[in-house]
């Protein structure tokens, strides 16, 4: 049982059987109760004979509610149309302290039907079913643009017994830790690129450590992690991770590391050496080789002479003809699933590049014109410089330096003569200005200029008080 502060347990407990949300959803009974939240069972009033799941969370726990994001995370997955192996959502809303959606009715979860069912770990021909159909959900999040962040045996569920449709079928859930793995941004030419967002990486028994070989851009978790911890996954429910005892972080971030493919895939299948190699050669940005993964569980599940869309467990449902026909029916990537495992929406394989171009200069009216240089570029003679993206609040005063040099005399419009050189002026001889500056420094020169013969009011100062 969860420890919850006060505020938390007064909000859930408003939550009760027989309350009616929306008109339409009636709560039947109590599912599940986590860290998050609770989760009931609802009917469909309009429809009877519909059931439907309802997670509710208390916006005073700690942290905050998440269901806004696991909001936006599965609206963008069925967007363009029904996506297998993720639920749908029905309805989302916000009552006084509570958060509340309604998705669809689930069974039990990967974990649970292990400690229930398989208590030495799951057979090789069920694993291998599971398996392959874990990796189907992964890719569908992963094509919507998004990272799990989250990947573990929990946040798989196999469908309803009473859903011919959902009970062989394994969905991917809890998005609370998602983030957009792409993002439509407009920049300054009017085009739209492809931005990647940099997720936080929180540390666990599932998760990859935060040093992996050809990562670049620091503890931010990609596309690759969430395949990490999905071998991770497939390790813990056929054969146990090797770190699983361990409870200091430190250690278990260090055996992550240093552990050898070899040591780590030392009791699975063979078949599976080929994923961690190429795991290790990708960057943040690098797509995986998801037909990759897909060929090595393939071959594992020929090898057993067993197909993905066998029973699980005789607990499920006995209609298996219904089951069978209605999965294969439903998505039509397991009939061809290398061409599914080829696909990719997103886009994106490498990170954005810098952009090397650079503006020409050059001083009109000059015979010695300036081109090629740098926005920016001063030479050796001139201390003033401006850097594209630098502070404003810097040049000016870098600039307000150099000209405060300058006499008054210096300055006058009737001597140009004296003018410093490259100091521009209303001299019709070009040929003395300095070629050290760029056009950016005479405008900015020109504008300190006008400030300059403003006229200043000047403030009288009181007398100093006398004391008594």
């Amino acid at each position: 049982m969860a420890v919850r502060n006060p505020r938390e347990l007064h909000d859930l407990n408003q939550y009760k059987p027989g309350m009616v949300l929306g008109g339409r959803w009636s709560i039947m009974k109590l599912l599940d109760e986590g860290c998050f939240g609770r989760v009931y069972q609802v009917s469909d009033l309009r429809k009877p004979g519909n059931f439907a799941a309802l997670k509710i969370e208390s916006i005073n726990m700690d942290g905050g509610s998440a269901i806004k994001l696991e909001k936006a995370a599965l609206s963008q997955i069925h967007k363009r149309g029904y996506k297998s192996h993720v639920p749908l959502l029905y309805r989302t809303s916000k009552r006084r302290n509570i958060c509340y959606m309604i998705v669809t009715l689930l069974g039990e979860n990967l974990k649970r039907i292990k400690d229930k069912y398989f208590r030495r770990g799951y057979s090789l021909r069920t694993w291998s079913r599971i398996a392959i159909q874990c990796l189907f959900s992964i890719k569908v999040v992963h094509d919507a643009g998004f990272v799990h962040r989250d990947i573990k045996a929990c946040n798989f569920m196999l469908g309803a017994a009473i859903d011919p449709k959902r009970a062989r079928m394994v969905h991917i859930l809890d998005f609370g830790l998602a983030r957009p793995g792409r993002k439509e941004a407009k920049i300054k030419e009017g085009r739209s690129a492809m931005l990647l967002h940099r997720c936080t990486m929180e540390l666990s028994r599932y998760e990859r450590s935060t040093t992996t070989p050809g990562r670049d851009y620091g503890d931010y978790q990609g596309r690759k992690d969430d395949i990490w911890s999905f071998l991770y996954l497939l390790i813990d429910i056929y054969a146990g991770l090797p770190w699983a005892r361990i409870e200091n972080d430190n250690t278990l971030a260090i055996m992550k590391q240093n552990i050898r493919d070899e040591d780590l895939l030392i009791k699975m299948p063979p078949e599976l050496l080929p994923i961690p190699k190429h795991l290790r050669a990708l960057e943040y940005y690098s797509r995986p080789d998801y037909l990759l993964v897909f060929k090595c569980l393939d071959k594992i599940m020929k090898r057993c002479n067993v197909s993905w869309d066998g029973k699980i467990k005789d607990h499920l449902s006995p209609s298996d003809y219904l089951q069978k026909a209605a999965i294969l029916a439903d998505y039509p990537a397991y009939c061809e699933p290398e061409s599914f495992f080829e696909e990719d929406p997103v886009g994106i394989n490498e990170g954005p590049g810098k952009k090397t171009t650079s503006s020409t200069t050059s001083i009109e009216g000059s015979d010695d014109s300036i081109q090629g240089r740098k926005k920016g570029e001063v030479s050796q003679d001139c201390s003033v410089s401006f850097r594209e993206g630098s502070n404003n609040n810097t040049n000016k005063k870098v600039l307000h330096n150099r000209t405060s040099k300058i006499s008054k005399q210096q300055r006058k419009k009737g001597n140009p003569s004296k003018r410093p050189a490259g100091t521009p002026g209303k001299d019709t001889s070009r040929e003395d200005l300095s070629k050290e500056y760029t056009k950016d420094d005479s405008a900015r020169l020109r504008h300190w200029k006008r400030k300059r013969r403003a006229p200043h009011r000047r403030i009288p100062r009181l007398p100093p008080r006398r004391r008594k």
